[in-house]
């Protein structure tokens, strides 16, 4: 798993989520209080800060579910 990557999203998710604690790779982010919206808005700051598009294809919600998922996804593109 990209470190970097890792920590970039538990930045990132820090301004859609309300957490009192951290975030674990493997937590459903949408259990946590990830709504469509602030899934938008992640997806638009990624993709501008690593500099790629996501494919319609990978436009799915399960794909954004947790940390580990997104790294994956990320990682295919890096």
């Amino acid at each position: 798993m990209n470190e970097n990557i890792e920590k970039y999203l538990v930045n990132e998710l820090k301004k859609y989520l309300q957490l009192s604690s951290n975030i674990i790779s493997k937590q459903n982010l949408f259990d946590l209080g990830l709504d469509s919206l602030s899934l938008i808005n992640l997806i638009i700051d990624i993709e501008n800060s690593y500099k790629f598009e996501f494919d319609d294809s990978d436009m799915v919600l399960e794909k954004f579910s947790t940390i580990e998922s997104i790294i994956n996804l990320v990682d295919n593109y890096l």
